[in-house]
């Protein structure tokens, strides 16, 4: 036998409820038949939107959420809403009741019962507007405005009249501002908005036409002020301020909706707008009033200096209300003023004449008020620059040896004096320059054999004349080659510097200066002349060339001659006087030198350019020669120092002197230089009263150059140079004098013998320049 059994209890699933059908257990043949229980499916809320409306009711919500199928009513704190629509089993839209200001639970009910979740609609109280400041302003908005009351968080929006207001901002529950939108003229409710709904519209604000000024009475007054003003137009009532010009006026007064009265602010001469403001804003700046003054100068005319025939323009301004009418005056020298016709302007123009050097200018302003007349302004008219030279007549040519010489006839001047000419040759580039109006001819140098001509320029502080038709054409002519060698106008030396020896077939850079520029140079040798080359000097008028000795040359009594001419055309000779000997070739400056032991020891520059010594044996006889090397290009200068130990000074190949010392064993230190390099051509030495030894050179600018060992007891140790100047035009010769006191002499530019003498023994200090005796007849020469 079997039977069935109710039983009841269990959890119920979240958002569900029982529906009172109890378990039923059976027992049957198979066991035990179970039946579920039936739960009921209540609403489960989510969200409601909005959720905040006036306590007034009224509101549209959506409420949504589960199970919504079937609602069959909503309530609000318990107060049923109104017109339920839109059910579906997720939303219901419903209206809200009246209700209280605060939250009120809402509560959906289907079939299976209410809803369980707790969801809450605000009321919000409406909002109230008790002012609002500006209470008005013009019709075309932008007034910005406060406007307070209660309840006005939240504010969504407010309306003037119905149309909205921008730009709100400050939200408080009791103020907010706003900027009022375009409205006629009238008064226009305000109105905030907020959930609450909308507040009274009780409070206006008022909008305001814009003034409109139609004329001023006077219409003009001093610059000072203090005129009172009156303003007519319309839409003037409540003026809040009037300006002129921008400058607000004092003691506004207004009459009535078309009249006002201001007493008017201090203004600059000439007219300013009258600007009226209210409350619907600023007037139109149409209607002027005028600051009437006297003319006043406020830029006079200035003096300046203008050439003849050249524009003259004088400038001066005044200020005055009416503007004033303008006339300028002249004062030539021993007259009076008069008006000038034509000038009505505050500009003078025009073209200066001889006459008005010296003359006055000024300016008189006047208007209804008065006149003023500015200072005067001096006029100084200097006379025209005159013109350039004319162009030279073609000059004339000359041929001479290695040169060309061009005379020409000074051009007219037209009034401005030639400082000088330029003679420029065809084929160039050789010029030649004169420095004063007197100086009509010059000498160019020029190539042998070659055709020119030339063209003249003429120099003022006017300007160049125009260039010269060309001379005629002259062949320049080579220079001559006398039977014997002519005597030096100075010394010819080879880029190691002087030569005084050579071996046949060596090969010799000879070196020259003081040509004239671009000339033809001829090198010849001596004792049988034979012309070795020809050479073009440079724009400095020298050169550098390269011969080569002649293999069978043997002997003395041989020269190098380079002959051509100098800057002026006349003749110019170097020379260099040479031994040719095949071999090593011994010269030495000065006496043979003792060494510490008291033997006779010689220093010589051998043919290979090496230095050689060699020492004199106790019975008289010379040992074998030791190279000492260094590629030698001067002869050898030695010394016997304080400390007994030998010195040798040389000028090496890069013009620079350079020396060994003597060690303790005799042999010798390797070559070093004399004090900082310094190029020389030659050198000379001696010692001082202390036995420091003094040397001397020619530099390469032919200045003569001096140092000095530092001590006797560091030999090796020296002075900077002292550059003793001089333009030497020789090897320098220095001794000793027997007061102590040394004595170098050289030949001059003039060919005559100079000497300076040092001030103190022991320094490398020396009196000026000064010629050794009377001068010679003939030229010095080394």
């Amino acid at each position: 036998m079997f039977a069935t059994t109710n039983i009841r209890g269990g959890p119920v699933p979240r958002g569900r409820t029982w529906a009172g059908t109890a378990l039923a257990l059976t027992l049957t043949a198979a066991g035990v038949a179970v039946a579920t229980p039936a739960y009921a499916a209540v609403p489960t809320l989510t969200d409601i939107t909005p959720s905040s409306g006036p306590v007034a009711g009224g509101t549209a919500v959506t409420i949504t959420g589960t199970n919504m199928t079937g609602t069959s009513g909503v309530t609000f704190d318990g107060v049923a809403g109104t017109n339920l629509t839109g059910v579906t089993a997720t939303t219901v839209t419903i209206t809200t009741p009246p209700g209280t200001t605060g939250l009120a639970p809402v509560v959906v009910t289907n079939a299976d019962g209410p809803s369980v979740t707790t969801l809450n609609f605000t009321y919000v109280a409406a909002p109230t507007v008790t002012k609002v400041e500006a209470t008005a302003g013009p019709v075309a908005g932008g007034t910005q405005v406060t406007v307070t009351g209660t309840n006005l968080t939240g504010a969504t929006a407010v309306t003037f009249d119905g149309t909205p207001g921008t730009a709100l901002t400050a939200v408080t529950a009791t103020s907010l501002k706003v900027t009022t939108p375009a409205h006629a003229a009238g008064a226009a409710p305000v109105v905030v908005t907020t959930a609450g709904g909308d507040s009274n519209a009780t409070v206006e604000f008022t909008y305001v036409d814009p003034p409109v000024v139609s004329s001023v009475t006077p219409s003009s007054g001093p610059p000072a002020g203090g005129t009172v003003v009156t303003v007519n137009g319309t839409d003037l009532a409540d003026a809040t301020k009037v300006t002129i010009g921008g400058v607000e006026g004092t003691n506004l007064t207004p009459v009535n909706a078309t009249s006002l009265k201001v007493t008017a602010p201090a203004g600059t001469p000439g007219t300013a707008p009258v600007v009226v403001t209210t409350a619907g804003g600023d007037s139109n700046s149409t209607i002027m009033y005028a600051y009437n003054a006297a003319p006043k100068v406020t830029k006079p005319p200035y003096a300046q200096s203008r050439s003849v025939g050249t524009q003259a323009k004088f400038t001066a301004t005044a200020s005055g209300y009416p503007t004033p009418d303008v006339k300028w005056q002249e004062l030539l020298k021993g007259g009076t003023w008069t008006d000038i016709a034509g000038q009505t302007t505050g500009t003078l123009t025009f073209t200066t004449t001889d006459q008005q050097n010296g003359a006055q200018y000024r300016a008189v302003f006047q208007n209804s008020l008065g006149s003023v007349t500015t200072s005067a302004a001096t006029l100084t008219v200097v006379p025209a620059p005159p013109d350039a030279p004319d162009k030279p007549a073609a000059p004339t040519l000359t041929a001479g040896v290695s040169s060309i010489e061009a005379t020409w006839t000074a051009p007219n001047e037209n009034g401005t004096e030639v400082t000088g000419y330029t003679v420029t040759a065809t084929p160039g580039p050789a010029t030649c320059t004169t420095k004063s109006k007197t100086e009509t001819s010059c000498v160019l140098g020029a190539t042998a054999g070659e055709d020119y001509t030339v063209t003249v320029v003429a120099h003022s502080a006017a300007g160049d004349s125009p260039v010269s038709d060309p001379s005629n054409s002259v062949t320049a002519t080579e220079p001559q080659t006398p039977a014997t060698a002519p005597p030096a106008d100075a010394p010819l030396t080879t880029d190691a510097g002087p030569i005084s020896a050579a071996e046949p077939g060596q090969e010799i850079t000879l070196e020259g200066s003081g040509y004239a520029p671009f000339s033809t140079v001829v090198i010849t040798l001596y004792s049988d002349p034979t012309e070795l080359v020809s050479v073009l000097t440079d724009a400095n008028g020298d050169f550098a060339q390269p011969i080569t000795i002649p293999s069978d040359l043997q002997g003395s009594n041989h020269s190098l001659v380079a002959a051509g001419v100098g800057p002026d055309g006349t003749v110019r000779n170097l020379r260099a006087d040479l031994y040719v000997a095949s071999g090593a070739t011994v010269k030495m400056t000065g006496p043979i030198v003792r060494n510490s032991v008291g033997r006779p020891q010689m220093f010589a520059r051998g043919s290979d350019n090496n230095l050689y010594t060699n020492v004199q044996a106790a019975d008289g006889t010379w040992g074998t020669w030791e190279n000492l090397g260094g590629l030698i290009y001067s002869e050898p200068v030695a010394v016997l120092n304080n400390n007994g130990r030998l010195q040798v000074f040389v000028v090496g190949g890069d013009h620079s002197i350079w020396h060994r010392l003597q060690n303790a064993d005799g042999s010798f230190a390797w070559w070093t230089p004399v004090s900082s390099p310094r190029y020389l051509h030659s050198l000379a030495l001696t010692q001082n009263d202390d036995g420091t030894v003094v040397v001397m050179g020619r530099g390469l600018d032919d200045n003569l150059w001096a140092t000095k060992q530092t001590s006797t007891s560091t030999p090796g140790s020296w002075t900077t140079w002292d550059n003793l100047s001089g333009l030497i035009y020789s090897n320098p010769t220095l001794h000793k004098r027997d007061d102590g006191l040394l004595e170098v002499f050289a030949i001059g530019g003039d060919g005559q013998v100079w000497h300076r003498v040092q001030t103190a023994k022991n320094t490398t200090t020396f009196v000026w320049w000064s010629r050794a005796g009377l001068s010679m007849s003939n030229h010095a020469s080394t």
